[in-house]
């Protein structure tokens, strides 16, 4: 056989082979895919019917099982061209190694959000304090926490820095406590002030009473007595029955005569002695002249 025309029969063949193998690898890799969003898509449609669960968990178990599935894949593709499969094992362990040297702060990140998904310190829409930070809640990444701050500014923080500070989740519990300090005039009927209070209280519908609210004079300031009053609510409602009680016990102390101090300064004039009558200081004026 000519040299030549068995050299392009070769070359046919090879090519033969390679576009079968393309052609095998393109498929793979487009069914592949598609099955690992579709299984990532069903693990996060799962999750999120799962009442409790915070919907970051369910994202995040989503992205997990989508790069599961595009590694699986990728494997696979590299096998139809021959590259072993332990080779391909080596190559990404020797990667991961270089890559978590070099982003070593990003992967405390991911560690920091793994903690926190699993511990569930906060979920998504509580309100929180980590730190000088303080707001909702957003969204619970593997990188960081997304919070809006109370007029609605966006605030990324590092996971690293949320799980190594301390945590206030004002939305953990279903109820809190609120606590106000009130002051009287020194002459004001405390007795009078405290029933008052005591009063409001009891007629707010957000009040819980059981326990029983406190409502006691706890100090006798510089220019006011102090009242104390503690009463417990739902989460939900303590900023609102704050804006209540203080309203109303504004009004019914105006109506009841009890008056609440305020900074004021008091001013007294002197006039200098008139000295023109006086007669020792009349002579010593004639002695001097």
């Amino acid at each position: 056989m000519d040299p030549t025309l068995e050299h392009l029969n070769f070359i046919w063949s090879a090519a033969g082979d390679y576009g079968l193998k393309l052609l095998v690898a393109v498929i793979i890799w487009f069914i592949g895919t598609t099955i690992a969003k579709i299984a990532g898509d069903s693990v996060r449609r799962i999750l999120s019917y799962q009442e409790g669960l915070d919907p970051s968990i369910a994202n995040f178990a989503a992205r997990a099982t989508r790069w599961i599935g595009l590694m699986v894949v990728l494997v696979l593709v590299l096998n139809v061209f021959g590259i072993n499969s332990t080779s391909i094992a080596a190559m990404i362990g020797a990667m991961t190694l270089a890559i978590g040297l070099a982003l070593r702060d990003t992967l405390s990140n991911v560690a920091a959000g793994l903690m926190i998904l699993i511990m569930r310190p906060f979920q998504t829409g509580h309100y929180v304090e980590i730190g000088d930070i303080t707001g909702t809640v957003k969204m619970i990444n593997l990188f960081n926490t997304e919070i809006a701050s109370r007029d609605n500014i966006q605030i990324l923080v590092p996971n690293q820095q949320v799980w190594k500070s301390a945590i206030k989740n004002y939305s953990s519990y279903s109820r809190r406590r609120l606590e106000m300090v009130i002051g009287i005039d020194y002459g004001a009927n405390a007795d009078r002030a405290v029933e008052i209070v005591r009063n409001a209280i009891e007629s707010n519908p957000r009040s819980i009473l059981q326990p029983e609210p406190f409502v006691r004079v706890t100090a006798l300031g510089d220019s006011a007595v102090d009242l104390t009053l503690r009463v417990w609510c739902l989460s939900g409602d303590v900023n609102e029955l704050k804006f209540d009680l203080t309203k109303m016990i504004k009004e019914r102390f105006d109506r009841a005569g009890i008056a609440i101090p305020y900074p004021h300064m008091e001013i007294i004039h002197r006039e200098a002695p008139d000295t023109s009558a006086d007669p020792m200081t009349s002579d010593r004026a004639s002695q001097h002249h």
